[in-house]
């Protein structure tokens, strides 16, 4: 018998849809089981990036930290530690913690990811 499109016999065709049903329950299993892994490997990573202060649970005082505290801060690196610590020098202690958006390279943004990390004392 020749098969070619509607001439296959319903055997052979109801095979075929067993087989793609197969295939595609397979794929469904190795797609959740991607999601579950990359999902895993994630949060792992995650874990073991966190610098220990914020796994500990305590806060950097912006008042008094070294540019290698500010530097475990997520998005700030050694040039805006450094012009933190300018800004402490030149205008005193923060008041605030908002008031770190008036040094160079923190904007609100910034502000928002590092806020509940940080504390003005």
């Amino acid at each position: 018998m020749v098969e070619s499109g509607y001439d296959l016999s319903l055997d052979l065709y109801w095979d075929r849809v067993n087989q793609a049903i197969n295939v595609l329950a397979r794929k469904e299993v190795i797609m959740r089981r991607r999601k579950l892994s990359i999902g895993l490997c994630v949060v792992l990573m995650g874990l073991l990036v966190l610098p220990g202060f914020l796994i500990a649970g305590d806060k950097i005082n912006i008042n008094t930290a070294s540019k290698d505290q500010l530097i475990q801060l997520k998005s700030v690196g050694p040039v805006i530690a450094d012009r933190i610590i300018e800004y402490r020098e030149k205008n005193g202690k923060f008041k605030t913690v908002e008031e770190l958006t008036e040094v160079k390279g923190i904007g609100d943004g910034t502000l928002m990811v590092i806020k509940e990390f940080i504390v003005v004392e």
